[in-house]
């Protein structure tokens, strides 16, 4: 795993956005699956230059990281690490992010960040020899963040190229989606053609929790609204009745005087 995203990239550590970018671009066109078909340096050059600008773009989830990554080690030492002395180089991100990876455990840290948790499979797929040029292509767009690019070159591989690691990328763009019923469907076909995969049966338990969760939350969120609105209903409804008996007040009231009146 990396340890200097800006070295990988290229840029100096104060380089801003629009430079981050440029030299993120120039670099996986330099090591795009299409110009080094079936050369598996490349292929990992690629996946170290779209972890290193995940990095720098999305710099709150390596905080956050950290801190649980701290946590876990106070937890472990009684002590804290203030009697440590911890080792390793600060960079300052954009946006003011800065991080000391000294001590840190890499394999953990990219498991959280790039789409997992420390007991989840992760959801970064790796380009394996055998991969054709497409499902390559979408190795790299499904770690670059670029979903829909990745379903828009699955759909274009006809029926017969659609096998089990297929439909697991498939899975895995859909989850970078949100869309968690495609995503657990597309797993579900996934270890259907490939049962002995156990990545597979991982990731399809992983996204129906996923879409459980969601769905909680929706409706959670749904059911917090819905005393509003009755509460609404039957304010109005308070109105309208103390509408109707003022206006039978009124009606009575002038029907009386009207009787009373001398001939």
């Amino acid at each position: 795993m990396i340890n200097d995203p800006y070295a990988v990239l290229g840029v100096s550590p104060g380089a801003g956005q629009d430079e981050i970018k440029k030299a993120y671009r120039r670099k996986i066109k330099e090591y795009h699956p299409d110009l080094h078909p079936n050369d598996p340096a490349a292929t990992k050059k690629t996946n170290e230059i779209n972890e290193a600008y995940d990095m720098l773009q999305n710099p709150e989830k390596y905080e956050a990281q950290r801190k649980q990554q701290e946590r876990q080690q106070q937890s472990r030492n009684p002590y804290g690490a203030s009697g440590q002395q911890r080792s390793g180089q600060s960079y300052q991100g954009p946006g003011g992010w800065a991080s000391d990876f000294g001590g840190f455990n890499f394999d953990e840290f990219f498991n959280f960040a790039f789409g997992g948790t420390q007991t989840g499979a992760s959801t970064r797929p790796e380009a394996k020899p055998e991969d054709s040029r497409e499902f390559r292509i979408v190795v790299t767009s499904i770690n670059s963040g670029q979903y829909q690019d990745a379903i828009r070159v699955l759909t274009q591989i006809p029926s017969t190229g659609r096998n089990a690691r297929w439909h697991y990328l498939y899975a895995l763009a859909s989850h970078g989606l949100e869309n968690d019923a495609q995503a657990v469907d597309q797993m579900r076909r996934a270890v259907q053609m490939d049962p002995n995969n156990r990545l597979y049966h991982q990731l399809l338990q992983q996204f129906r929790n996923a879409e459980q969760t969601r769905s909680s939350q929706q409706g959670q969120s749904n059911g917090f609204n819905m005393p509003v609105i009755s509460f609404g209903k039957i304010l109005i409804g308070l109105f309208a009745v103390q509408l109707f008996f003022f206006l039978l007040q009124m009606l009575f009231g002038m029907g009386a005087h009207m009787y009373y009146l001398p001939g």
